[in-house]
């Protein structure tokens, strides 16, 4: 999912209908608020997952169970390029990598609030990997990144991105460029170069 209106709420409802549901959250920024929703989210059935809890992470896709991932957390150059609304950009390699380590199926989820002040939700349809291939990891994170884009596109005014979503000058988006090529020819990504890294 993006940050997209009300994650909290969508999560909270899936652990009502009794279907085990675990986000991953960062449990190093700040501290005291991972554990004020750590508390908050488990109150309503929801299991929260510090980021760097590999074992919990693995253990979640291992018993076949939701695993929520925001992946619109602001621009970094290492991630797997992608392009959003026709700008490179990267997104996290974690959930296609994730997804490829435990034969897991993405999900992107569409949230949107109606005028009624409910909450739709929607998913155009899973994301299969078939293999850590590089070039699966890209076809993969780009129909992520496809996923995002329609979602925010029907609803600008309902996407809060926190940080700048894209590299801030054209050399570094050709760099991405590039990186992105190499891994649609099979090549491991090499990550970007020095002055971008």
């Amino acid at each position: 999912v993006g940050h997209v209106v009300n994650n909290e709420a969508v999560a909270a409802a899936v652990a009502h209908h009794g279907m085990p549901i675990s986000v991953v959250a960062d449990a190093s920024s700040f501290p005291a608020i991972y554990e004020i929703l750590r508390q908050q989210r488990e109150a309503w059935g929801v299991s929260i997952i510090a980021w760097r809890n590999l074992r919990g992470i693995f253990g979640v896709l291992h018993r076949r169970e939701m695993l929520g991932l925001l992946i619109d957390w602001g621009y970094r150059s290492d991630g797997i390029p992608v392009r959003i609304f026709g700008a490179w950009t990267a997104l996290p390699a974690g959930p296609a990598t994730l997804a490829a380590k435990t034969r897991s199926r993405i999900l992107p989820i569409t949230i949107r609030r109606q005028p009624d002040d409910t909450f739709h939700v929607s998913w155009p349809g899973p994301i299969d990997v078939a293999s850590p291939d590089p070039a699966e990891l890209y076809r993969a994170t780009q129909a992520m990144a496809d996923a995002l884009a329609a979602t925010i596109a029907a609803a600008p005014d309902q996407w809060y991105s926190f940080k700048p979503m894209w590299p801030s000058s054209a050399e570094e988006a050709a760099d991405l460029e590039r990186r992105a090529t190499l891994m649609q020819a099979g090549v491991p990504d090499p990550g970007p170069a020095p002055e971008f890294a």
